[in-house]
């Protein structure tokens, strides 16, 4: 939510999600991204010029930062392809995921 909430639903049942070792909180988070394959959960916080990682279970695993995530306003990522696509207006950016 606007507040930083992650909210984490399993058909359609509520579980509990918590964020752990954040270093500081999200800021205005636009979106979200994960697959079921995927290892890890990306969020999109604007506010902090970020991209931040954690594991399906809440655990922060790191970050990407760059002024230019502020005028990002989505994302896709491909953890098979190991690359994060970026949509800012008309233009799709891509980084390679570490």
């Amino acid at each position: 939510d606007q507040n930083g909430k992650i909210y984490k639903f399993i058909g359609g049942v509520k579980e509990a999600f918590t964020q752990k070792g954040l270093d500081k909180p999200l800021l205005s988070p636009t979106a979200i991204n994960t697959e079921g394959s995927d290892k890890s959960l990306y969020v999109l916080d604007k506010g902090n010029k970020r991209i931040v990682i954690f594991s399906k279970t809440g655990d922060y695993q790191g970050q990407y930062l760059w002024d230019g995530l502020g005028g990002i306003s989505d994302f896709v990522v491909s953890e098979t392809a190991k690359k994060m696509f970026l949509l800012q207006e008309n233009k799709i950016m891509t980084i390679e995921l570490k």
